[in-house]
């Protein structure tokens, strides 16, 4: 404990002084207590109406309490958390100073202004911290600034600007070549949040920032508190094929020869977003070979909306030949759009999968899922796509469901059933579409008949 340390026997010799001032007490004990770790400083200051020493604290715990004496040579002593302190310049201190060397400090804390009258050596402590060092109190520096500055790296090219309404207002234009021009740099008060949006151009993909914006990510829109000079770098990446970054990750095809009245190739195909964009629709085409390599039928479908960096599948019925010995599935066009912000607002919260050969003469895969709606107003429809995939992780099939009308703030669930292959070892749920009145009816519709 510190209160041993702090106190002193009183002699006889003693009692026949004077009892200290505040300011002997201060001065004689100011460095043990500045020595503490928390304390940040230490004043003379009015407690109940007497002269006291005021100990401040950034914050105020009990390893604290424990070592800081209520008392020091008969003068009370208060706790004050002040959180983090900064000394600061006011006219009406720079003229008060008296015979006994002392200041006026003015004292920024969180919760207020604090005025007390300080010992000039922790005042010089204090503005050394505070103020940036010297010892001129009549002509501190003026408010910090910071610079933010805008480049580019990679193939592609867009534009970043600052949110409207930000004074100095940042807006560059970045080129394939890495050449940045308009304004790509802007000083800001310390403190501020400077908030900027990155938009790539047609022909580029946004790969995600680095720089001192690297916790961003590859969200377009970045946040930087402006506490030192900042550099973000936009990373972008020129689209090199209509496809982009939109990749086959697994594929399966089945020959049926009972399936209607020719039989059919029934394949099905997983792609992922591997870009930072939203994904409206990907095309995905299919082609079957026979054993020497020959084409025999072709047939394409669409998946989506993919979300950044996830994966939807999709299955299509292609012409049956019956010498098909191998298959390929490529990516052609995709369509890129806005984010649908109805996919932030619902959940799978729960789910189940099963191996069932009760509901008909062959097996099949039996999956149900729950979905929570987090939103405020009621969701006509949520698709819900099933997929299932072997040890390997190769897609074997895939499927889809509707769930709802689903009422804010509540669950629902839905049930269908996938194909059998055998060798089901995993599964994946994942949100298909989150639809309107008009779009869940029509959607309902044209998925029912295409199944």
């Amino acid at each position: 404990m510190l209160l041993p340390l702090l106190t002193r026997c009183t002699t006889r010799k003693d009692a026949d002084l004077p009892p200290p001032t505040v300011s002997q007490v201060l001065e004689r004990y100011s460095g043990r207590l500045m020595s503490l770790r928390g304390v940040v400083g230490t004043a003379e200051g009015s407690c109940d109406g007497r002269p006291c020493i005021v100990v401040m604290v950034d914050r105020i715990t009990p390893a604290l309490q424990r070592r800081l004496p209520s008392a020091l040579d008969g003068i009370p002593v208060q706790i004050r958390e002040t959180g983090r302190v900064r000394a600061r310049y006011v006219p009406w201190a720079a003229s008060l100073q008296d015979s006994a060397g002392q200041h006026s400090l003015s004292v920024d804390t969180p919760t207020g202004e604090a005025r007390m009258r300080s010992h000039i050596a922790v005042l010089a402590v204090l503005c050394a911290a505070g103020c940036g060092g010297g010892d001129n109190v009549t002509n501190p520096p003026a408010g910090q600034t910071f610079s933010l500055t805008v480049s580019g790296s990679g193939t592609g090219s867009g534009r970043v600007a600052t949110a409207s309404g930000t004074s100095p207002a940042i807006d560059c234009t970045l080129s394939a070549t890495g050449q940045a021009t308009g304004t790509c740099s802007a000083s800001y008060a310390e403190g501020t949040s400077v908030s900027m949006t990155l938009t790539p151009d047609g022909s580029s993909t946004f790969i995600g920032w680095s720089g001192d914006a690297t916790s961003c990510g590859s969200a377009l829109t970045c946040s930087l508190p402006m506490d030192q000079n900042r550099n973000a770098v936009a990373q972008l990446s020129a689209t090199a094929t209509p496809s982009g970054g939109v990749v086959v990750t697994s594929y399966a095809f089945y020959p049926d020869s009972s399936f209607g009245d020719r039989g059919a190739v029934i394949w099905v195909a997983e792609a992922k977003n591997n870009t930072a964009q939203w994904v409206e629709a990907a095309e995905l085409d299919f082609t079957s070979h026979d054993a020497a390599g020959n084409v025999l039928a072709s047939d394409f479908t669409f998946v989506g909306p993919i979300p950044p960096g996830e994966t939807r599948s999709s299955q299509g019925l292609a012409d049956l030949l019956g010498t098909e010995a191998s298959a390929v599935v490529n990516v052609g066009e995709v369509t890129t759009g806005d984010p649908d912000p109805r996919f932030a607002e619902v959940q799978i919260v729960s789910s189940n999968w099963r191996v069932d050969s009760t509901v008909a003469s062959f097996k099949n895969v039996t999956w149900t899922v729950e979905v929570q709606n987090n939103s405020t107003a009621e969701i006509p429809s949520v698709q819900v796509n099933f997929v299932t995939y072997d040890a390997t992780g190769k897609i074997l099939d895939s499927d889809f469901t509707f769930v709802g009308p689903i009422p804010a703030g509540e669950r629902r669930s839905g049930q269908s059933f996938a194909d059998y292959h055998g060798g089901e070892a995993s599964v994946a749920y994942q949100i298909g579409d989150v639809s309107s009145d008009e779009a869940a009816s029509a959607r309902r519709t044209a998925l029912s008949a295409a199944r």
